[in-house]
């Protein structure tokens, strides 16, 4: 049952997506922002690894000062979600005052994390809401991308954070070396810790493809739409899918997804209703996009101006990454969709 609080909020994030669309101007709901693109892994599907787009900008992470205006600036602007992403954010050295003054603010606060470094940061951590740590299976599936060794690690974080209460959720990227089996392991620790998973297929890598297409590890990486549709078929008929991250609904959106073959895919509502800060302040509509949305970075006072503007230009089509795919099925009028955004 919703909360008075919940209920507020959903009210709040329909009339933001209701002016959006009435007004043509750009209503905040959810940001990500990357701390930084370091990282103790090299994931084989993760395209920080293979594209040069963000290997330039590994060296350039924002400092504090910066960092603690971007979340002023967001604050401001009534962002309801902003979710601290990487790289691996816990490598920063300033990242326990980062998420000290990032829970201070009204938005909802989300990390994702490898998990590999949640013991060294725990008292920090119980200040947000959720937290994210990525686990893909099995120790064989686990490790065969993220590299041996990584799954004990990962494990520790993972259990560090159940001994101190700390909410959170896994989540896993389905390749081509996920199987059955990994759905089993994943559920059935996901009742054991009483905690749900995000089970995403890896999403295109949008407009960084282009830079790594010729990566012979890529191909290896990527689930053919047979294999994913069979995946999440078996989910849905799964005993433990009340752990799944958008249960039902999920799993039949993933297999229309794919058995459209993409054909049926609307715009994508990046660029206005969320967008991207990478780890230089540089704005995007996603992630994965290589052009700025705005001259100004997201530290700099002209950005509050940018954000008050008309919807920037933005064609791409909708993909499956998860927090994205909910907010634009919100734009549709899904409302029931609306909740489920601040649980991933």
């Amino acid at each position: 049952m919703l909360k008075k609080r919940d209920v507020k909020t959903l009210l709040r994030v329909g009339n933001k997506i209701a002016a959006a669309r009435l007004r043509k101007r750009m209503r905040l709901i959810t940001v990500e922002f990357a701390l930084t693109y370091r990282c103790n892994l090299q994931c084989g599907y993760c395209a920080q690894v293979h594209a040069e787009e963000f290997r330039h900008i590994k060296a350039h992470d924002l400092s504090f000062d910066q960092v603690r205006q971007v979340m002023d600036n967001l604050d401001f602007l009534g962002v309801e979600r902003v979710n601290i992403s990487g790289g691996e954010p816990l490598l920063r050295e300033d990242i326990d005052d980062i998420i000290t003054i990032a829970a201070k603010k009204k938005f909802f606060l989300t990390l994702v994390t490898n998990g590999m470094f949640v013991y060294k940061h725990l008292k920090a951590l119980k200040l947000v809401d959720l937290l994210s740590i990525s686990l893909d299976g099995t120790e064989q599936t686990n490790d065969y991308f993220r590299g041996k060794g990584s799954f004990g690690l990962t494990f520790k974080g993972i259990h560090a954070a159940h001994e101190e209460n700390i909410p959170f959720v896994l989540s896993a990227v389905v390749t081509a070396k996920f199987t059955r089996e990994d759905i089993n392991f994943l559920l059935e620790l996901c009742e054991q810790l009483n905690v749900q998973c995000a089970i995403v297929p890896m999403i295109s890598f949008g407009i960084c493809a282009d830079q790594i297409k010729e990566v012979k590890q890529f191909k290896n990486v990527v689930a053919n739409a047979y294999v994913i549709k069979d995946m999440f078929s078996y989910l849905r008929v799964h005993r433990l899918r009340r752990f799944l991250i958008g249960g039902d609904y999920w799993c039949k959106a993933v297999i229309d997804y794919y058995s459209n073959n993409n054909k049926k895919q609307k715009r994508c509502m990046a660029g206005c209703l969320f967008f991207n800060i990478k780890a230089n302040g540089t704005v995007t509509a996603c992630s994965l996009s290589a052009d700025s949305l705005f001259a100004a970075k997201a530290y700099e006072h002209d950005f509050l101006d940018s954000c008050s503007g008309k919807i920037p230009s933005f064609n791409c089509l909708r993909c499956l990454c998860f927090s994205y795919y909910v907010l634009n099925c919100m734009a549709d009028g899904e409302l029931r969709t609306l909740w489920t955004m601040f649980r991933s």
